[in-house]
C-alpha cells in the first residue's frame, strides 16, 4: 500500500512540475504572439516603399529560416501534433530539447507572415514536449503525463483550464480513473496559475454577449445544419491535400512548397490583409459582415488556403482557423434571420460563439470541451457567472446532437484523421523499401 501511495505521490509531483513548465513555456509563447501580430499588421499596412522593400527582404529570409528549422526539427512541421502522436503510437522517443524553442520561433515566423494558422496546435505540441522533458528528468516512461499535458496546452491556448481538463480525457486519454483525474487536476491547476498571468488573449471572447431569446432559437438550428454540411467538406478537403502532398512529396514543387507559400502570403498580405492571419481577425469581422456572398467567398477561400498551408512546410495549428469557419457560418445564419425575419443584430455575438463551439464539436468530437469553451467565454465576455439559461443550455443540446451526427457520419476528429493518413503513408513507404 505504501509503495502505491509513494508511486501516486511521485506521479502527482511529476504532474505539478509538468504543469508549471507547460505554463511557463506556453504562457511565454502566447505572450509573444500578439506582439508579433501587431508588428506584422503594422508592416503590411504600410505603403512606404522602403518598408515594403524591407519586408520583402525579411520575408525571403524568414522563408529560408523556416526551411532550415523544419529540416533541423521535422517534428514541429505543421502543428507538430501529427509527429508527436505518431511517436506515442509507435513508442518512439519524443524529441524536445531543441524542438521547444524552434517551435516558438517557427510559429512566430508563420504568424508574422500572416499564414492562416493558429497557436493552439503549437501550444499542445509544446506542452507535450515539456511533459517529455519532465519524464526524462524523472527517468520515467509516462505517456499519460504527455497526454494530460496536451490538455494543459489546449487550456493554456484558450485560457480555459476547465476546457483543457476535459480535452485531456476526450481527445487524448480515452479512459477515466481516479488517479488520472487527480493528476490532470494538478497539471491543469499548475498550468492555469501561470497562464492566467501571461496569456490575456481570448480567441473566442466578445465585448459583450446578449443572450438569444428562446423564441429566436430557430436561427441556431439553421446554423447547426450548415455546420453539418460545411465541417465534413473541410475535413475532406484538408485530408485530400494531405494525401496529395504525401503522394508527390519528392516532386520539387511539392518538396519545396514552403517557399511558394511565403510568396503567396506576401502577395495576400499586401492585397487582402483583413482576410489573413490565424483567424482572430475573421472572427472579429464576422460581427461586421453585411453581405452573405462576401462571407461565402471568405469561407471558401479560407477553407482551401488553410487546407493547403496547414499540411506542412510551415508551423501552425488548425483549430483556431477552423473556429473562424464556425464564426463565418454563424454570421451567415444570423444575417439570414436579420434580413428576412427581423432578428436583432445584438444577438449575433451569441450566435457566432455558439456556432464556433458547435463547429469545434464536429471536427474534434469533444462535446464536453466544446461546452466548457462556450461557457468559459460567455463568463469572460460578460464578466459574470450568470450564464446558464434556456438559450445557452439549448446550445449544449445542439453540441451533443452535432457530435452524435459526426459519429453517425463516421467522421474522424481532425488531428486523428491527419495522423492516420500520415501513418498509412509512412507504412506504405516502409513496405515499398522492403
Amino acid at each position: 500500500m505504501n509503495l502505491k501511495k509513494n508511486s501516486l505521490y511521485k506521479k502527482i509531483l511529476i504532474s505539478i512540475v509538468t504543469g508549471l513548465l507547460v505554463g511557463i513555456v506556453v504562457g511565454v509563447y502566447q505572450f509573444i504572439l500578439p506582439y508579433v501580430t501587431k508588428l506584422s499588421e503594422m508592416v503590411f499596412s504600410s505603403r512606404e516603399w522602403w518598408v515594403i522593400l524591407l519586408n520583402v527582404i525579411v520575408m525571403i529570409m524568414l522563408a529560408i529560416l523556416n526551411f532550415y528549422i523544419l529540416k533541423w526539427a521535422p517534428s514541429i512541421d505543421s502543428s507538430g501534433i501529427i509527429a508527436i502522436n505518431l511517436s506515442l503510437r509507435h513508442n518512439e522517443e519524443i524529441k524536445a530539447d531543441k524542438e521547444i524553442p524552434l517551435m516558438i520561433i517557427n510559429s512566430s515566423i508563420s504568424t508574422y507572415a500572416q499564414f492562416p494558422l493558429g497557436s493552439e496546435g503549437p501550444s499542445i505540441t509544446l506542452a507535450g514536449k515539456c511533459a517529455a522533458l519532465v519524464n526524462k528528468l524523472f527517468k520515467v516512461k509516462d505517456d499519460d503525463n504527455i497526454k494530460i499535458a496536451f490538455g494543459a496546452g489546449f487550456g493554456g491556448a484558450f485560457v480555459s483550464p476547465l476546457s483543457g481538463f476535459f480535452y485531456s480525457f476526450e481527445e487524448e486519454l480515452h479512459k477515466v480513473n481516479f488517479e488520472l483525474i487527480i493528476r490532470t487536476f494538478f497539471t491543469l491547476i499548475s498550468t492555469g496559475a501561470i497562464i492566467i498571468l501571461l496569456n490575456t488573449h481570448h480567441s473566442l471572447a466578445f465585448d459583450y454577449i446578449n443572450y438569444l431569446p428562446i423564441l429566436k432559437i430557430w436561427v441556431l438550428l439553421l446554423v447547426a445544419l450548415l455546420i453539418v454540411v460545411v465541417a465534413p467538406i473541410f475535413l475532406l478537403t484538408i485530408n485530400s491535400f494531405k494525401r496529395f502532398f504525401n503522394k508527390y512529396e519528392n516532386v520539387p514543387l511539392i518538396k519545396y512548397r514552403g517557399f511558394l507559400f511565403f510568396i503567396l502570403m506576401l502577395i495576400f498580405g499586401y492585397t487582402i490583409l483583413p482576410y489573413m492571419g490565424g483567424g482572430d481577425k475573421i472572427i472579429d469581422s464576422a460581427m461586421l459582415y453585411k453581405d452573405i456572398y462576401i462571407i461565402l467567398l471568405v469561407l471558401v477561400f479560407r477553407i482551401v488556403l488553410t487546407s493547403i498551408v496547414g499540411n506542412g512546410k510551415v508551423s501552425g495549428g488548425l483549430i483556431v482557423p477552423s473556429l473562424c469557419f464556425g464564426a463565418l457560418i454563424g454570421a451567415i445564419g444570423s444575417l439570414i434571420f436579420e434580413n428576412n425575419l427581423g432578428l436583432d443584430y445584438e444577438y449575433r455575438s451569441f450566435i457566432i460563439l455558439a456556432s464556433m463551439c458547435m463547429f469545434f464539436a464536429f471536427i474534434s468530437e469533444a462535446p464536453i470541451s466544446s461546452m466548457t469553451l462556450f461557457f468559459s467565454n460567455l463568463i469572460y465576455s460578460n464578466s459574470n457567472f450568470n450564464c446558464f439559461n434556456t438559450s445557452s443550455l439549448f446550445v449544449c443540446l445542439l453540441i451533443v446532437i452535432i457530435y452524435l451526427v459526426s459519429k453517425v457520419m463516421k467522421s474522424k476528429p481532425l488531428y486523428d484523421m491527419l495522423v492516420d493518413t500520415q501513418d498509412a503513408h509512412n507504412l506504405t513507404k516502409v513496405q515499398n523499401l522492403s
